[in-house]
């Protein structure tokens, strides 16, 4: 196997420990750096962050149902099982060559995989009984606010200056958030011109700190 594509494996291998934030800094810096130039990888870690943000959606007021709590129990155990097995992958030297410990993290891949596909069914049936939405505006007119037509994931490096320095280039605003502020949605502002979403998009992906951009469909489409 080569040096690039041990390389992709690796970090590819990184991709659910670093949405989880399981990964180290390293780890983390180093999936950074390889996915501007990893289509495949950036697909698979956009496809992890969103179902990784569909399982972190909580009611603050509902009680944890018998399959959430299960659920948290099941992810406790997958994280002790990790941390037991140990990465021994040091991503600076992921260019020489290396057995991997593909048993273990094939099981627990596939641990994963089932109780994702429950979270997601617990989320769907939340949202007919409360129909709430995955963010939260941080407008102070919620019910005025545009819609969000950009998913924005910057890196935790980003600063908020940083974050801000590139809104205001692109003239975009946030209209959404998740819980934990590490997913944006982006809607022009109001002085913004009539710009393709696509090229906005693609802007916003040379930019570092920018994990991921990619865009949302209309309310009327979804």
């Amino acid at each position: 196997m080569t040096a690039p594509i041990l390389l992709h494996r690796q970090l590819w291998d990184l991709i659910p420990w670093v949405v989880n934030g399981s990964a180290d800094a390293a780890e983390r810096q180093a999936l950074e750096e390889h996915l501007p130039q990893c289509a495949d990888c950036r697909e698979e870690y956009a496809f992890q962050t969103r179902l990784h943000a569909g399982i972190a959606v909580e009611a603050p007021d509902a009680p944890e149902s018998d399959a959430q709590a299960g659920l948290r129990r099941l992810f406790a155990r997958i994280d002790a099982s990790a941390d037991a097995d140990a990465f021994q992958t040091a991503v600076s030297n992921a260019t020489q060559p290396r057995r991997f410990r593909l048993g273990s993290r094939g099981l627990i891949a596939a641990v994963v995989v089932q109780a994702v596909g429950l979270a997601l069914f617990a989320a769907l049936l939340l949202q007919r009984e409360r129909a709430g939405a995955h963010y939260e505006t941080l407008t102070s007119t919620p019910a005025q606010a545009s819609h969000a037509t950009i998913r924005l994931v910057p890196a935790p490096t980003l600063t908020l200056a940083e974050l801000q320095t590139i809104l205001v280039a692109e003239k975009l605003q946030i209209v959404e958030s998740n819980a934990s502020g590490s997913i944006y949605g982006l809607a022009p502002g109001a002085d913004a011109p009539a710009v393709a979403t696509a090229q906005t998009i693609e802007h916003l992906r040379r930019q570092p700190g920018i994990l991921l951009a990619e865009p949302i469909a209309s309310p009327a489409a979804r």
